[in-house]
């Protein structure tokens, strides 16, 4: 879980109270977040923001997608060899299957980068 807090314009500003910081204030879309769906952490389900992707390109400063222009390094890290990167893109997909929120737009592109992109 995350506190943010509305700002004028409507955005969840959060660590609007750690300024000065190594923490980044963020101006996340209230649609990003809202509604919140369900997504599987571990062998347990939490909520998760409606927009898991955009969320932590936000929360991350881009990241990922410096890493990755289709930001597959959401998906799976950069390291992992080939069979862990394939691996992950199944259970992705059948977290999909079953109604979970997730990763599941970057499957596609990542898989026909042939695994490559990360």
């Amino acid at each position: 879980m995350h506190l943010g807090i509305f700002n004028e314009k409507g955005f969840i500003q959060t660590n609007i109270w750690a300024k000065h910081t190594t923490h980044p204030i963020d101006s996340i879309p209230l649609e990003v977040v809202l509604p919140v769906k369900r997504c599987r952490v571990g062998t347990q389900d939490a909520p998760c923001p409606n927009n898991v992707t955009e969320y932590l390109t936000i929360r991350n400063r881009g990241e990922y997608r410096k890493k990755s222009s289709d930001g597959s390094c959401l998906l799976v890290k950069q390291r992992w060899g080939r069979s862990r990167k394939i691996e992950q893109v199944k259970k992705t997909e059948k977290l999909q299957q079953c109604g979970y929120n997730g990763l599941f737009e970057l499957v596609e592109p990542f898989k026909a980068s042939n695994y490559t992109t990360c």
